[in-house]
């Protein structure tokens, strides 16, 4: 079943966590300039982007790889280490379990009570992480779908644990942009590994482009795993330029403090949506007295057809949670309007 993107044009798809302030009109000049590429290889290994990527991360090259987007780092980085055993914690971007288990990792999952506090959810973590004593412990954070982030003291402690038994923990933190959260990448932490996205936050998922941090020996083992020409020659033009763009980035601060907000007031005023509290550019919602299934369904059927994110497939959820991710102002009104609608429809 379609979960995430993939619409048909015309449907306002809120399934999808992608920055709009990326317009075609600000990127046709990064395209026509590196459209001349494109009759010659890409760098195999993709240095002009890594340069880029360790002057913003204020780190060695040496710890850092690139990838055709987040997911093929994260692939990578199964096939190179395999890990014997794999704790996730969950609900959670569905995509890690698929790439251990497809190297033959042992995959648990620490599945956390969503309606716990936060400091009571950590707690009982770290003492499931201690007493497993796992290869790996992967997160997201902040996290995918939830929108929620670990403390501090929970990530040092996580990776103070693992490393007692040379165990990696890896961190998935490709929505930490939005609101400047840490990485908490250190190069003397041998044990840590990072995983980011380039394509949420400068808003082109068509170009492919992630990258990971690490110690020098995880990158070295990557290489010899990861394909030859893995990022394109468009995204090795272009992604160093979005980066480089100080105006897009205060425009896109601007539209999701703004967006935020707004979506938050109007779901939190809802009499049949919760919002969780979320840090990144797409708010989960638990539903009262309706599936999230109906209500995408019912979206669907609207003038114009809009879509959410059913969240049934994500472990310890369930089909009462929904995700939306952030859009336009005017496409985040229309779906305001729609679900008043729904309300006043079904409830009266």
């Amino acid at each position: 079943m379609l979960k995430h993107g993939g619409y048909a044009k015309g449907i306002l798809d809120f399934s999808v966590n992608v920055n709009p302030c990326v317009t075609q009109a600000l990127l046709m000049p990064y395209m026509e300039e590196a459209v001349g590429e494109i009759g010659r290889y890409p760098d195999i290994l993709g240095n002009s982007l890594v340069e880029k990527i360790a002057e913003t991360e204020k780190i060695s090259v040496d710890h850092i790889i690139v990838g055709n987007g987040a997911s093929d780092c994260l692939y990578t980085c199964a096939r190179a280490l395999k890990p014997q055993t794999v704790l996730i914690i969950e609900p959670t971007f569905t995509e890690y379990r698929r790439a251990f288990e497809g190297v033959g990792s042992h995959v648990l999952s620490l599945s956390i009570n969503l309606s716990e506090h936060p400091d009571s959810i950590e707690e009982k973590l770290i003492h499931q992480i201690r007493k497993i004593k796992s290869d790996m412990v992967v997160l997201c954070n902040p996290n995918n779908p939830t929108g929620g982030v670990y403390s501090e003291a929970f990530i040092e402690q996580i990776i103070k644990i693992q490393a007692s038994h040379k165990g990696f923990v890896l961190i998935d933190a490709s929505f930490r942009q939005f609101e400047g959260l840490p990485t908490y990448f250190d190069e003397k932490r041998w044990n840590l590994i990072v995983l980011m996205s380039l394509t949420k936050y400068y808003g082109v998922p068509g170009l492919r482009c992630g990258y990971l941090m690490a110690t020098k020996s995880v990158i070295m083992a990557m290489k010899e795993h990861q394909v030859p020409w893995s990022v394109n020659s468009l995204a090795l033009e272009v992604m160093p330029r979005l980066i480089e763009d100080k105006e897009l980035n205060k425009a896109t601060q601007e539209w999701y403090q703004a967006e935020k907000s707004k979506m938050v007031k109007a779901l939190s005023d809802l009499s049949f949506t919760k919002p969780m509290k979320s840090h990144a550019n797409f708010i989960c919602c638990r539903l009262s007295n309706v599936s999230g299934y109906d209500l995408n369904q019912w979206l669907l059927k609207q003038v114009p057809p809009m879509a959410l994110r059913t969240c049934d497939d994500f472990v310890g959820m369930g089909d009462a949670f929904i995700r939306i991710g952030l859009k336009d102002a005017l496409s985040n009104d229309r779906l305001i309007e729609a679900l008043k609608h729904y309300e006043e429809e079904v409830y009266g």
